[in-house]
């Protein structure tokens, strides 16, 4: 028996709100793809954040091959897109490691990385890529100097081709 409620309110949405109007737009996406029978088999257990980056957790019955890859793709594209979103407000971000390398992994702009600094209530390192480069906080420094400086290392890292988290 099917339920009466569209797929993508058969969810759990654990994002914050610089990510909803990103997961709200590929729902959109995806419900355009879908016959209404499809529909009715679709499920999204949840949509979330992990390491930085959007995660959607779906599954079809019966897709046909190019639809399944089609909903691939739009749910990849989101996740692309959510690593250059602050998942806090939605504007222009960057994934960072807060902490260093092992530390925590957000997509924030440079303003809610200072203030994810400013929380841990001491300086600590950021990490810009996946490689390892680390922004070490300097003798007084403020979190917004510390932020200033991981986000210009990232920047520099894109645009010379160095890979990003």
């Amino acid at each position: 028996m099917t339920s009466e409620r569209p797929w993508y309110e058969r969810k759990r949405w654990w994002i914050d709100p610089g990510w909803r109007e990103l997961a709200r737009q590929l729902v959109v996406d995806v419900d355009r793809l879908l016959s209404p029978e499809q529909r009715a088999n679709m499920r999204v257990d949840q949509i979330k954040e992990k390491y930085g980056r959007l995660l959607v957790y779906w599954w079809c019955e019966g897709l046909d091959p190019s639809t399944r890859q089609a909903v691939k793709a739009l749910v990849d594209a989101a996740t692309k897109t959510s690593l250059r979103t602050c998942q806090r407000c939605g504007e222009p971000g960057r994934c960072f490691g807060v902490g260093g390398v092992e530390g925590w992994y957000a997509t924030l702009c440079q303003g809610h990385l200072a203030e994810e600094i400013r929380s841990r209530g001491r300086p600590v390192k950021v990490a810009v890529d996946d490689e390892g480069t680390t922004i070490s906080p300097a003798p007084g420094e403020t979190p917004a100097d510390i932020a200033g400086r991981a986000w210009q290392a990232a920047e520099e890292r894109s645009r010379s081709g160095g890979a990003a988290t």
